[in-house]
């Protein structure tokens, strides 16, 4: 199973570059849906959906991720995700 991060309007999906794209195989797999949530959280990303993919058989889940702090525009994802893809780190306590 693959869980990404998809826009609402325009389903694209997060990659693994720092962009956006419409290609699933290109997407980013945050492994777990609570990771894609905390990232979508902590860095504001508004308007986006966690899409839980499985090929075998053929099956698309989705997830809603609630509204965040707005800042009144969203980050551009070059300036999220960074060189290298999401970077997640894991709570202490």
């Amino acid at each position: 199973m693959k869980v990404v991060l998809r826009r609402r309007l325009t389903s694209e999906y997060l990659d693994c570059k720092d962009t956006w794209t419409t290609d699933l195989e290109e997407a980013y797999d945050f492994k777990r849906p609570d990771e894609a949530m905390l990232f979508a959280q902590r860095f504001q990303i508004q308007d986006v959906e966690i899409v839980l993919w499985n090929e075998q058989p053929v099956a698309e889940m989705v997830l809603s991720v609630p509204p965040t702090i707005a800042t009144g525009e969203d980050k551009p994802a070059s300036r999220v995700v960074g060189e290298g893809g999401p970077k997640m780190t894991r709570r202490k306590g």
